[in-house]
């Protein structure tokens, strides 16, 4: 299977499962999985070489992040939420796939991205894992010719969330989600992208997670 097939499965897989507010219908998807699979058969056997730039590599590396967390889902047998050391570490550091050729787990596999992309913190936005503290996942693959805005929109998104950013003026506080903090500066994250800035005297407090998978 070459590339270009395997975006088109991944963009049904996108257009058919996942609602508007990013939501993954994780029923439907179960009962149509032949796209995903193609997807994940893909991943398994692609190679970066394949891919014609370093935006078409780090794209491809995205999709299949986030292919691979769908799928575990299902291969999971759709827990309700990953709540707890034990739940998450099963999910994302004892299950194991093949990936280019490599077993890894999604935890060794988002370290490889963030690694190929010199550690941009962007990233933290696009790989969208099923819990509902998380980024939502796009209704579009990423492409290499627009990953640059692909990257700023997710990250405009999901800052401008009330969710994942509010503020307590009077106690001059940042509440962001753990997403954002894991930027290591959240508050030079917020500025850049938020519609309505913050002081960069206010502390910031971390959201706590909601591991519901969404």
């Amino acid at each position: 299977m070459d590339a270009d097939r395997a975006q088109e499965n991944w963009n049904r897989v996108l257009e058919r499962h996942v609602r508007e507010d990013g939501r993954v219908d994780f029923d439907g998807l179960q009962t149509d999985m032949s796209d995903l699979t193609a997807c994940i058969r893909f991943l398994a056997n692609a190679h970066l070489a394949d891919f014609p730039d370093a935006q078409a590599k780090l794209a491809a590396l995205i999709n299949g992040y986030n292919a691979l967390a769908l799928y575990n889902v299902i291969m999971a047998e759709k827990p309700g939420d990953l709540d707890g050391w034990f739940s998450r570490t099963r999910f994302f550091r004892w299950r194991k796939y093949l990936v280019m050729g490599e077993y890894k787990s999604l935890a060794e596999l988002r370290a490889q991205i963030l690694k190929f992309a010199q550690n941009d913190k962007r990233l933290l936005f696009a790989l969208a894992t099923p819990d509902a503290g998380a980024p939502r996942l796009r209704r579009e693959p990423f492409m290499g010719p627009q990953l640059e805005t692909q990257l700023d929109e997710q990250a405009r998104r999901f800052i401008n969330e009330p969710r994942n950013v509010w503020f307590d003026s009077d106690k001059k506080q940042a509440h962001v989600s753990e997403v954002l903090a894991d930027t290591g500066d959240p508050m030079a994250f917020i500025n850049r992208y938020r519609e309505a800035p913050v002081p960069q005297t206010y502390s910031v407090r971390v959201i706590p997670r909601d591991w519901e998978i969404y």
